[in-house]
């Protein structure tokens, strides 16, 4: 019930990547200063020097460059006026809600609330230059349950939006959060056997980043995938089809 952390920080980059005679080199700088920048841009350029040659180390041609970056509704303007009291506010309401639902709940791992804001932008000598801003808030919640024999049972529940009115409530939260871990209570280990699974939704994000890291293109190309040269077949069940769309308005990955 009492606040332990409060944090607030700030943080900015640039990213240098120099293409020469198929030689690739990747920097980065949190130094602004114009004398500094150019010091940076010559030991980038010094860099890639040193780098072993690469075929495919070089720009895409300028036709492929994008044209129109639509506008994917990715800012909250509300979210800078989010301070630190609102925050804590809802972290204990969220809190409360799971330590007030059964008697069994019996501590806490905590409540935090986070919001995160930030801007890319990208340009390169072939004529391409945009960018974009985004914020992403959310709520987790922890309770923790006493099982028989002193054992202690973990359990969690989150919510999280790009937009401040896109979150669950923090009572709601803590509620969900208190069930999850109660119904934890009594389990055991089984023998080893062959049976169906069921995967609670929030399961699929994981699922899927397991499925990302393998199909990704330096995976592919450094063949250090199974899913290599299996473009056009068949990898998982015909019920199951993936789409990767980065252009969905208000979405968390776009």
């Amino acid at each position: 019930g009492e606040p332990e952390l409060v944090k607030d920080a700030n943080s900015r980059a640039l990213g240098l990547r120099v293409l020469r005679d198929h030689r690739v080199a990747v920097a980065y700088s949190s130094d602004f200063a114009p004398p500094a920048m150019r010091q940076f841009a010559r030991e980038s350029v010094e860099l890639c020097g040193l780098a072993e040659p690469d075929p495919l180390a070089d720009l895409p041609d300028r036709h492929e460059m994008a044209r129109d970056v639509p506008e994917l509704d990715l800012w909250d303007e509300t979210a800078p006026s989010l301070d630190a009291a609102q925050a804590l506010r809802l972290a204990i309401e969220g809190e409360q809600a799971a330590l007030q639902f059964d008697h069994r709940v019996t501590n806490s791992e905590g409540a935090v609330m986070g919001r995160v804001m930030g801007a890319t932008a990208f340009a390169s000598s072939v004529g391409f230059s945009g960018g974009y801003r985004g914020t992403s808030l959310s709520l987790v919640v922890a309770p923790v349950c006493d099982d028989a024999g002193g054992k202690k049972r973990n359990g969690h529940y989150w919510t999280a939006s790009r937009f401040a009115s896109g979150l669950r409530e923090p009572e709601e939260v803590g509620l969900e959060a208190a069930r999850r871990t109660l119904a934890k209570l009594g389990s055991r280990k089984i023998a080893t056997c062959q049976v169906p699974a069921v995967f609670a939704p929030e399961a699929g994000h994981s699922l899927l980043g397991q499925l990302a890291g393998v199909v990704s293109g330096g995976a592919v190309w450094r063949k250090s995938t199974y899913l290599a040269a299996r473009e056009g077949t068949l990898v998982a069940s015909p019920l199951v089809t993936v789409v990767d769309d980065p252009l969905r308005p208000r979405a968390p990955g776009s």
